[in-house]
């Protein structure tokens, strides 16, 4: 007969084996269940395999709703005191100047959901860098900070880089005003009125650069950065 026992072998003779010793170890059997196999089972369940109290969940849920609606706030008024130019309507001082980016993304990710998205997502420990972040590799990261901006974008109503970089690359590419509809319904992008003000936005800026310095140059052109073009003549 074979009972998995911890510490004893889980092979048992039948000759060693009473009616009343295997009746026994049935109902041990049935009364404790047995151990995982499985590494990845982390500190949320103890020893009998039972998970952690749902209220656990609740107040981390809650606490990080807290923290986005608090940084939100501040990056509100930030934006108010930083900002001239009178906001469009429907649109935040956010959606007519930010810096389409992974960099500036992080930057409005906190440090408690990049780790709670990166623990959700990947298989990466409790250490983290000397920024209080969990420590992952470029595609996870990348993958975290997607993500986080959806919770950010939900949470806040504040649109995030990916929000802004998607409509606008969406509707340059396909210049279809209900795929970029679809997209701000599904909570990937902003919506087409507000994509359409950001345009203006940077095509108003640019304007305003070429008649104080007398010629247009990109924002992308920067002192030391290495850039390549081509030039054409045109033919009339």
């Amino acid at each position: 007969m074979i009972f998995p026992r911890k510490g004893a072998s889980s092979i048992v003779c039948s000759k060693d084996l009473s009616i009343g010793l295997l009746f026994a170890e049935v109902v041990k059997q049935k009364e404790v269940p047995a151990e995982s196999d499985d590494e990845d089972v982390g500190e949320n369940q103890d020893s009998r395999g039972n998970s952690v109290p749902i209220s656990y969940s609740y107040h981390t849920a809650k606490y990080l709703q807290a923290e986005l609606k608090e940084k939100a706030n501040a990056e509100r008024k930030h934006l108010k005191s930083v900002t001239s130019v009178p906001e469009e309507p429907g649109c935040t001082p956010d959606e007519q100047s930010m810096d389409i980016s992974y960099e500036e993304a992080l930057r409005r990710t906190g440090t408690n959901l990049y780790n709670h998205m990166a623990w959700l997502l990947t298989g990466a420990g409790a250490e983290t860098n000397d920024s209080g972040r969990v420590e992952l590799n470029v595609k996870q990261h990348k993958q975290v900070l997607n993500i986080s901006q959806d919770i950010i974008s939900a949470v806040s109503g504040i649109p995030t880089p990916k929000h802004v970089g998607t409509a606008l690359h969406v509707f340059k590419q396909t210049r279809s005003k209900d795929t970029v509809t679809l997209l701000n319904r599904l909570g990937n992008s902003i919506s087409y009125q507000n994509a359409q003000r950001y345009i203006t936005a940077i095509a108003e800026e640019n304007t305003d650069k070429t008649n104080e310095d007398g010629f247009f140059i990109p924002s992308q052109l920067r002192p030391g950065r290495f850039t390549h073009f081509a030039v054409n003549n045109l033919d009339f």
